[in-house]
């Protein structure tokens, strides 16, 4: 008679050690249930604080056909690597300090879009608020992010 006790077992245990993993790899990149809570205190106020934030896969597409803003990638550089928009730059959240120097030379005005993986991704919209508060006046975030994106290709 066979028994199924040794297969549910192991499998058993390759989902703990999944579940496992899986926390350990969002405590160690900082996010989803372990992501900071945005930083928006203090943020300049402008007249484009009226507009909305947000921006949809549509008038992300339309941004980037017609060049009209700057997108500007919020995920870890191992993940720009692996896949991003076209002619977006890589400034990770986590080393926005470390890459003031590439935002030297961007005029304040500029229309700035940033991105990460899309819904449950904070980095974005934490990026976001740092750039407002660093003084950019037009800032806004793709909420679909990466996935969505790659997902129109």
């Amino acid at each position: 008679m066979l028994s199924f006790r040794v297969p549910l077992r192991e499998a058993a245990m390759l989902v703990i050690a999944a579940i496992i993993l899986g926390f350990a790899y969002t405590g160690f990149t900082k996010r989803a249930l372990f992501a900071p809570p945005p930083q928006v205190a203090g943020h300049s106020t402008s007249a484009h604080e009226n507009a909305s934030p947000w921006v949809a896969y549509q008038e992300a597409r339309r941004l980037m056909d017609s060049r009209a803003a700057l997108f500007i990638d919020a995920r870890p550089e191992a993940e720009f690597r692996f896949g991003h928009i076209e002619e977006a730059v890589n400034i990770p959240f986590d080393e926005f300090e470390s890459k003031r120097d590439m935002l030297a030379s961007i005029s304040r005005d500029t229309l700035i879009v940033t991105y990460c993986s899309g819904v449950g991704c904070d980095l974005a919209s934490m990026l976001a608020s740092r750039l407002r508060d660093d003084g950019f006046r037009n800032v806004k975030t793709y909420i679909g992010g990466w996935n969505e994106w790659s997902a129109h290709q």
